[in-house]
């Protein structure tokens, strides 16, 4: 038996870039750790112990961002769109913001 399909199946669902298709829609819900900032103040009793005798303070810290995300999200990030307004919501496979490890020391005189 001759199957037939109609053109406007092919041309306005099957491959119809702009429109929505529940196959490829994903939920984007996610927790992130953004940023975390740890800093400590050294005793100034402890300062000429460590060789910085004329010093009046030292402080100790570390910053990291971007350090992890929860989801069950399948591309890199359900943050990271593909760049435009037109296309939120919608994974560009941009990649998500690098993951950063600074540390800081400070020494007031």
């Amino acid at each position: 038996q001759d199957q037939k399909i109609a053109e406007s199946f092919f041309s306005g669902g099957l491959y119809n870039g702009l429109g929505t298709s529940d196959y490829f829609v994903e939920s984007g819900a996610y927790l992130k750790l953004s940023e975390l900032s740890v800093g400590y103040d050294v005793n100034p009793r402890l300062l000429p112990k460590l060789g910085l005798g004329r010093a009046s303070g030292l402080r100790v810290a570390f910053v990291a961002r971007n350090l992890y995300t929860w989801s069950n999200y399948s591309g890199f990030d359900p943050d990271v769109t593909s760049g435009s307004d037109f296309n939120y919501k919608i994974d560009g496979f941009g990649y998500p913001p690098f993951r950063t490890l600074t540390g800081q020391v400070e020494i007031r005189f």
